[in-house]
């Protein structure tokens, strides 16, 4: 039996997270970003990866509290933002294959391959 591995589209952590836990791989950490002071990273290379969603985020965590965005919704909202920066980067068609380990034969799906549905819906 073969077993498939997608890498996430975009990638996001709870944010009770955010201040013990590196922003774009995951790992305990404690170097604060110089900017908001509230997320962390590993690295310089962590930073780097992360900045695409980050930049946008930074300016909101400078002006308020992590305490104000710890409510499911909140964090649902910033998952959004981080698609949408995502989007408005690489307009649904990403640098790099998500999907590197899947055979050729397995057909891709992109994000305007669901756009192209929008008037059915």
């Amino acid at each position: 039996m073969a077993l498939f591995i997608e890498a996430p589209y975009i990638l996001a952590l709870k944010e009770s997270y955010l201040t013990n836990h590196c922003s774009a791989c995951f790992k305990q950490t404690s170097n604060q970003c110089i900017g908001c002071k509230t997320m962390v990273y590993c690295n310089e290379q962590c930073r780097i990866q992360d900045d695409l969603c980050h930049r946008f985020e930074c300016e909101v965590y400078k002006t308020k509290s992590l305490n104000e965005y710890e409510s499911s919704e909140k964090v649902l909202a910033r998952m959004i933002a981080r698609v949408i920066a995502r989007l408005n980067f690489d307009k649904g068609e990403p640098r790099i294959d998500l999907c590197s380990n899947l055979p050729q034969a397995i057909p891709r799906r992109t994000w305007s391959d669901l756009l192209s549905h929008r008037d059915e819906i």
